[in-house]
């Protein structure tokens, strides 16, 4: 099996059926799908049960939280990868998974880009602690090795929003996991992930836990002068009225591109 696809459900009856419609639409079919439900009451379980013949593994039970119930999934998968696509997430088309994965990426971690209010999101070929102190990776669109669950740890369960986040922070930048952007819009995503939200003490305690205080200040303290100086060029091009050069002479090579 390649890939284990985990959804996590919680009362999103008609999410979730829109995630399984998408998932049964895929075009590469080497994947299992594990329904992790946390004893829904709006209907979801009927809805589990019509796409029951498509489920590998299903369980409707109470839980601590989001990254437990992930946990579980985790627990239960036989994939070389892992990808966690939540009810009312779904995949762009039929060949999102198939372009996704390719038999020669080995990389740990592969993501793609994703759509969320009619905005696409793409996310940088080149990760750095930069982006991921500010941003975090989408789970609808990324493949990540199950066995970095094992060697790295699964998600901390006594987080409330960031676990996520910290898994990327400790994969990418303190183990230095090997990782692939793929520049495709793969997933269609309902709502932010819950890293996204803002929980600044929880953030900080994180990056506190795993970065020593001198270097996070010194961080910040280069990245604000880095910001200052752009600042700076960006008045001192206005003043020059070089900014509007630069554009017209951009617009009039383009023009004669084509």
């Amino acid at each position: 099996m390649l890939i284990s696809i985990i959804t996590i459900n919680k009362n999103n009856r008609q999410g979730l059926s829109k995630t399984f419609q998408s998932i049964a639409e895929q075009g590469f079919e080497n994947y299992e799908l594990i329904v992790i439900d946390g004893f829904s009451d709006d209907g979801s379980k009927e809805v589990i049960n019509s796409f029951s013949g498509k489920i590998k593994y299903r369980i409707s039970e109470k839980d601590d939280g989001v990254y437990q119930a992930m946990n579980k999934g985790i627990d239960k998968a036989c994939g070389k990868y892992c990808l966690f696509m939540n009810s009312g997430d779904t995949f762009k088309d039929r060949n999102s998974l198939s372009e996704l994965y390719n038999a020669e990426n080995e990389q740990d971690i592969i993501f793609g880009n994703i759509e969320q209010n009619g905005n696409t999101i793409i996310f940088p070929d080149v990760l750095t602690l930069y982006n991921l102190r500010w941003g975090s990776l989408p789970h609808p669109a990324t493949l990540i090795k199950r066995e970095l669950f094992t060697v790295l740890g699964k998600y901390n369960e006594q987080n409330k929003i960031a676990s996520d986040w910290e898994f990327w922070l400790k994969a990418v930048i303190i183990h230095n996991c090997s990782y692939k952007h793929i520049d495709r819009t793969v997933a269609i995503v309902e709502q932010a992930g819950l890293s996204a939200s803002t929980d600044f003490n929880e953030g900080y305690k994180i990056l506190y836990s795993m970065f020593p205080r001198r270097i996070l200040d010194d961080y910040d303290k280069f990245r604000e002068i880095g910001a200052e100086e752009g600042y700076k060029m960006y008045n001192w091009l206005i003043s020059k009225k070089l900014l509007f050069r630069l554009i017209k002479s951009l617009y009039k090579f383009s023009g004669e591109a084509k």
